[in-house]
């Protein structure tokens, strides 16, 4: 069972482990046998410092050239893709609680005490640090000159890229009771997607912070705060002119950029989902993975052999999904049926954090900070 982090007027649950019964007497489900048809290759791993226990969801960054991945401990490291060096190495002095994001010249990150940090992509030199109203839990985002940053008490701060300086604040009321993480914001041309706490996403204007629209993809319900918990944590994705989001007790959707539902359906998923040409998987609330059609929502293939597991949203490469769990456990499934294919063990510590996958090359960080770039063969 993880921790609960108790602040005023505000309770945020670390994990899932606390809604029932029975899944805190429940063990993660058993490995299934299977005959591997794939076989995972490690292509290299560091240590970059992990969460320190503090059940952080500490994103890594990447792209085809470098990986960029943060630790509690303050420390921000970038790393040469292909050969897993270090390229740089910085110490913030912050006590880190969001992954890093990379754009218009920055690497940004936020911390426990509400500070903004931005450095140098190139040399890992301070740029400037600011000053939010709250923890930073979800990855920053930065594109045309504004630095995106969320917090946890409902804020969304558009910042100046050149030297930290507020352009924006777009505000909103959190519940009372949510889980533990924030939804990363995604931006996408000149405007900001973010899914809230509540259920709600909304799309800002990125010069301005203004409201342009927003779609419910949970309604909250029920008698008690428990009961009505419906938070957006995963990270929506934008492609095709349409955005994919999921939520907990809540849908997975797919809407058009100006915010009208184009299909739906009732699979709820506090960790997220990820696509692939016409494919959409979704990890859902129940640890079963599910393959649906992007098209139009019907299901192609589910996976339940992974209950209880915590599962990570997951990760698609051109022919297969891989998903972390609690136990640090990747596992490697057929895009096209859903069965399992391999499976490789990053550390004992648990994966917590989605994978990323740059083509066939999939990134991934445990909690202990086990950086990994995994190719399948």
């Amino acid at each position: 069972m993880r921790a609960i982090l108790l602040v005023p007027a505000l309770f945020l649950l670390a994990g899932c482990g606390l809604f029932g019964s029975r899944d805190q007497v429940e063990p993660p489900a058993e490995l299934v046998t299977f005959t591997p048809s794939a076989e995972v290759q490690r292509h290299w791993s560091v240590s970059v410092g992990g969460d320190g226990g503090r059940h952080l969801i500490l994103d890594p960054w990447a792209d085809g050239e470098r990986v960029v991945a943060s630790s509690a401990n303050g420390r921000v490291v970038s790393i040469d893709a292909a050969s897993g060096r270090a390229l740089w190495s910085r110490n913030t002095g912050a006590a880190l609680s969001s992954g890093p994001g990379l754009g218009s010249g920055v690497v940004v990150v936020g911390s426990r005490d509400a500070q903004v940090i931005a450095l140098d992509p190139d040399s890992g030199d301070e740029l400037w640090r600011t000053t939010v109203s709250s923890e930073v839990l979800a990855q920053p985002q930065a594109a045309r000159g504004i630095v995106v940053v969320r917090t946890s008490d409902g804020k969304v701060h558009g910042l100046d890229a050149a030297d930290g300086s507020r352009r924006w604040l777009h505000e909103r009321s959190v519940p009372l009771l949510t889980l533990r993480g924030n939804s990363n914001p995604v931006i996408h041309g000149d405007g900001v997607l973010i899914g809230f706490d509540g259920g709600r996403l909304a799309a800002l204007a990125l010069n301005s912070g203004e409201l342009l629209w927003e779609l419910p993809v949970a309604e909250p319900s029920g008698r008690t705060e428990l009961e009505r918990m419906a938070d957006i944590n995963g990270t929506p994705v934008v492609a095709d002119g349409a955005v994919h989001v999921t939520a907990h007790r809540g849908r997975t959707l797919i809407a058009s950029l100006d915010g009208r539902t184009l299909w739906a359906r009732d699979i709820a998923s506090r960790a997220g989902l990820a696509i692939s040409r016409d494919r959409l998987f979704v990890s859902a609330d129940d640890d079963s993975l599910w393959g649906l059609d992007r098209r139009n929502g019907a299901t192609i293939w589910r996976q339940e052999a992974l209950t209880r597991r915590q599962l990570t949203a997951p990760a698609v490469t051109s022919q297969f999904v891989l998903v972390g769990d609690s136990e640090g456990w990747v596992h490697v499934l057929s895009r096209e049926d859903g069965n399992f294919v391999a499976r490789h063990r990053i550390d004992s510590s648990g994966i917590a954090a989605a994978p990323v996958a740059v083509g066939e090359t999939v990134y991934i960080i445990s909690r202990s900070g086990t950086l990994a770039a995994l190719r399948m063969q």
